[in-house]
């Protein structure tokens, strides 16, 4: 065979199989020591100028020993209320060798923000979850932002962390007293007379469609109310409450209606039955 085709043989040879006796480290390929030195002393031998470039891991060992791209995270709450729950990021070590990931904040004077384990050893193909937590302590409120920054040595990723506090829902309760007058000679059980139904009004403020406040009626069945709670999301509310002096004496009768941490004073007063005095016979 002519010198020439020779030559050209050996060098696709040496292209097509340059990394026989390889192995896979870290998501990288590494060429053998012996494997290397044997396709050296092939090309010196044969006078060979040009060197084949070492072929590159796939795309797939590249992200297996990356840190990808994490999800946002996000937290909630008003102002007054439990801290939210923790937050977890789990990652995973496709990698054939020991990876050790560390984390932090960024800014790191936001003292709000908290990620644990700092630091994390990851055996290969084992998994470990960090905890997210955020405090409201000391904080208005507002939205704040920061980053958890997740680290193994030679790549990092940050994870976006908002924290948003809302204005504690808060309403009014107006009036906050109601008066009734009945004349006991006139009431029945099955129909009221005029005046014994009045009402108060709720109004929210900062409410969500979650916020409600629960209505109950202090001691005296001598009233009522139409509802057991309000919804603080949709508006004002109206609460109708019912008196009734069957029953009572003549007197002045004292109570109130609990909207939430509110009140409003229920008070009623049952008019005396008159007895119509009789004209003294003449003799």
């Amino acid at each position: 065979m002519p010198l020439v085709a020779v030559a050209v043989l050996i060098i696709i040879s040496f292209m097509i199989f340059p990394y026989v006796g390889s192995t896979i480290v870290g998501g990288s390929l590494h060429a053998d020591a012996t494997a290397t030195a044997q396709a050296q002393s092939t090309a010196t031998a044969k006078a060979l100028s040009a060197t084949p470039t070492p072929a590159t891991s796939t795309s797939t060992l590249t992200r297996l020993c990356k840190i990808q791209q994490l999800p946002d995270l996000t937290f909630t709450m008003q102002q007054g209320d439990t801290d939210p729950a923790s937050q977890s990021i789990t990652l995973v070590n496709y990698c054939t060798i020991t990876q050790t990931v560390t984390t932090s904040v960024s800014p790191s004077t936001m003292g709000w923000l908290n990620v644990t384990p700092a630091t994390q050893s990851f055996a290969p193909n084992t998994q470990h979850t960090f905890l997210v937590l955020v405090s409201s302590k000391g904080l208005k409120p507002g939205t704040y932002n920061a980053q958890v920054i997740i680290t193994d040595g030679s790549d990092s990723t940050p994870v976006n962390v908002t924290f948003t506090i809302k204005t504690p829902c808060t309403y009014t309760v107006s009036p906050s007293h109601l008066d009734f007058t009945v004349d006991s000679t006139k009431e029945t059980n099955s129909t009221p007379p005029s005046g014994t139904v009045q009402s108060f009004t709720v109004t929210p403020n900062n409410c969500g469609v979650s916020d409600t406040a629960q209505i109950t009626a202090s001691s005296g069945q001598w009233f009522s109310v139409d509802t057991a709670s309000v919804s603080l999301g949709g508006g004002a509310q109206v609460v109708n409450v019912t008196v009734s002096g069957n029953g009572l004496a003549a007197g002045t009768y004292t109570s109130s209606v609990k909207v939430g941490d509110q009140s409003v004073t229920v008070t009623l007063t049952v008019n005396a039955i008159l007895t119509p005095s009789l004209p003294t016979p003449t003799p």
